[in-house]
């Protein structure tokens, strides 16, 4: 299973804006398929961290906690849409 991110969630983080991902992007337009299907998309808003922030932390940290935020982003996501969270 692939995982959508949005260049603008990387950004935002660079330029010390609030955190955001979509969510169903994918489930809704696959890379294999010429035309979408009908499926909601959902954008979630994550806490805000600071260039300094991301600084201090080192790459490896910064990776584990941008991919632990997604992850619990997503679960929380899925639930309320009615859908089984992925296991990672």
């Amino acid at each position: 299973m692939s995982i959508f991110v949005c260049p603008v969630f990387f950004i935002s983080i660079l330029g010390g804006f609030k955190a955001l991902n979509p969510f169903g992007a994918f489930e809704c337009w696959p890379r294999h398929k010429k035309l979408f299907s009908p499926g909601s998309i959902r954008v979630c808003y994550g806490k805000a961290i600071t260039a300094e922030q991301a600084k201090n932390m080192g790459d490896e940290k910064l990776a584990e906690l941008l991919t632990d935020t997604l992850r619990q982003m997503q679960t929380k996501s899925r639930v309320k849409q009615g859908k089984k969270p992925f296991d990672y």
